[in-house]
């Protein structure tokens, strides 16, 4: 009570980032107990100033030592601690790195995947003109070649299902060439962390000799305790800019792929619209796809150094406690299956919860938009059932999902246990006494055993979610797009000028069916599926001539009616 008292008596002085309230003042306003309502500190309007005008250095992303212990950020860190709480124009203040502005992002991933549509259209066109049929020698064969290519060039290709993958445009590919630089990077990180993270068992086994030991020389736990602090240090710094760099990159690619879909969006056909369930799928593109593909990024190293530190722990694991380590491995190779079998299992059900979550979704924003109809029809409760139907559903795919994870998770979880147990009862039934020291390192590489079992299956759960994303984007993104209209000769915004226009519904157009798709999918591969390709894409050629001469016939049909009215206006 003194203190405060104290500081009473030097109100309105200023120190630094904060001003002393007078606590006198506040009493006499009837504000009541000082410490509840209101703060002793308070911050300095100046302060603020001064923080906000100098809250970013210029060189600070040149400077070793600001990127080696983000120091970049402190202005900013300091400003937030100045006013209470930081609003977006304080972000402005900070610019962003070059390579992560929005800007950047979407350009690198635009140029990238525009490369990679041409690679695989030529790919495709090369494919075509190789396939059985078309290699015949002498005049022959080059005109099937030029026959095959013109047919290419006159039709618009798609990328549709039915092609083979390395001839279908990578959506995994682009981003990795976007973006895949700076992931590497990370990976060298980790392998230092990795590579640090047994030096901790190893410095305990020696240091429990040592203190056993009364004859030991102080110097050797001297170095012993420096050993331990420098590789802590390492490895906090490998871990905290491997982090780092994850999370960047997994936020330019949630960033370069939501401008992806948005920018798609915009100039989707509505056949393709109508196929991918309207806004509700693509709501779900930007909202659930796109950070999951965002949340991949964090492990995904996890695929390789899980085997790294497994592989570490078990050498070092066999000169504690010998052989015994092979049941700890044994179990670790039961479990391999097992952990399949439940990501696949994962997988499946994830894909059917997200097919639910978009029928819902579509159905949704379908009522909302037809608002005012259904009022006006009463269809309220019409549509009322059938939405509660398909969100009835979608709880229970969330349920089997939800159970599913919560059994693998259990599962994962005692992995480690199962291993630890196995190794120490292989090690005690075969006749051996644990000793202390040997007992605490087992335990210690055990303790780093833990993560990467239980991160492996994980990681295998995530690529499996992420690759049905993945797909999911990839097929949005080459989506059928409608075909823009030029200026013309309008001057005026708003003019519309149609001559000698044919409208014709899209779903008219003749099509090959769905079987045969999906017997070109699961056919045969090699020389047949070769010719299966080549065949299917004749066939289409041949539909698409079919389709134009059906429109020409129409327009003539047009044609006539129209001489025929003029010919009745000249001669009544």
């Amino acid at each position: 009570m003194a203190s405060i008292s104290g500081l009473s008596k030097m109100s309105g002085k200023s120190y630094g980032a904060v001003k002393v309230t007078n606590a006198q003042n506040i009493e006499e306003a009837g504000i009541g107990d000082l410490g509840e309502h209101v703060p002793l500190l308070q911050p300095d309007a100046y302060s603020q100033d001064a923080a906000s005008s100098n809250v970013f250095n210029k060189n600070a992303f040149r400077d070793f030592w600001s990127l080696l212990t983000f120091d970049w950020i402190s202005p900013l860190l300091q400003l937030g601690n100045v006013k209470g709480q930081l609003d977006v124009s304080d972000l402005n203040s900070m610019p962003l790195p070059r390579d992560c502005e929005t800007g950047e992002v979407y350009d690198v991933f635009s140029t990238y995947w525009e490369k990679e549509i041409k690679r695989s259209k030529e790919s495709r066109t090369r494919k075509s003109v190789l396939a059985p049929g078309n290699q015949s020698k002498g005049d022959d064969g080059e005109k099937n070649i030029d026959k095959t290519n013109s047919v290419l060039d006159d039709l618009e290709i798609e990328f549709d299902d039915y092609a083979h993958p390395q001839y279908k445009p990578s959506l995994i590919r682009v981003l990795y060439k976007s973006f895949g630089a700076d992931f590497l990077r990370a990976g060298i990180l980790k392998f230092i962390h990795d590579a640090n993270l047994f030096v901790g068992p190893q410095v305990l086994n020696r240091l429990i000799q040592f203190i056993r030991s009364n004859d030991a020389d102080l110097s050797e736990g001297v170095t012993l305790t420096i050993i331990v602090t420098v590789s802590q240090i390492v490895m906090s710094l490998c871990l905290r800019h491997y982090f780092y760099k994850c999370y960047t990159c997994g936020l330019r690619i949630r960033t370069a792929i939501v401008i992806a879909i948005y920018r798609k969006s915009l100039v989707l056909s509505l056949k393709e619209r109508h196929a991918h369930g309207g806004r509700g799928e693509i709501a779900n593109l930007v909202g659930i796809d796109a950070q999951r593909m965002q949340d991949l990024m964090t492990y995904l190293h996890a695929v390789w150094y899980s085997f790294f530190q497994i592989s570490l722990a078990v050498y070092f694991l066999w000169g504690q406690v010998g052989p015994s380590c092979l049941a700890g491995v044994i179990v670790i190779i039961v479990l391999i299956p097992t952990t399949k079998f439940v990501a696949a299992w994962l997988a499946k059900i994830q894909k059917l919860l997200m097919k639910a979550r978009d029928d819902r979704v579509a159905l949704n924003n379908e009522i909302l938009g037809s608002m005012k109809v259904i009022k006006i029809q009463a269809w309220e409760e019409n549509f009322r059932s059938k939405l509660m139907k398909l969100r009835q559903h979608e709880l229970t795919r969330l349920w089997r999902y939800f159970f599913a994870g919560a059994c693998s998770v259990s599962m994962y979880g005692s992995t480690p246990l199962l291993v630890a147990l196995g190794t120490f009862a292989a090690y005690t039934l075969s006749g051996n006494n644990l000793d202390v020291a040997e007992a605490l390192t087992a335990l210690a590489l055990f303790d780093v055993l833990r993560f990467p079992l239980f991160m492996l299956p994980q990681i295998i759960n995530r690529i499996v979610e992420a690759g049905i994303s993945f797909e999911r984007v990839r097929e949005f993104l080459l989506a059928e797009e409608y075909t823009r209209v030029g200026e013309g000769n309008l001057e005026d915004n708003g003019e519309v000028w149609i001559q000698n226009g044919t409208f014709v519904y899209d779903s008219k157009k003749p099509r090959l069916d769905d079987d045969d798709e999906d017997d070109n999918k699961n056919g045969a591969k090699g020389l047949r599926g070769l010719m299966l390709q080549h065949q299917r894409i004749m066939q289409e050629a041949a539909l698409d001539r079919q389709w134009e001469k059906l429109l020409l016939q129409a327009q003539l049909l047009d044609a006539e009616d129209r001489i025929q009215s003029l010919e009745q206006k000249l001669h009544p």
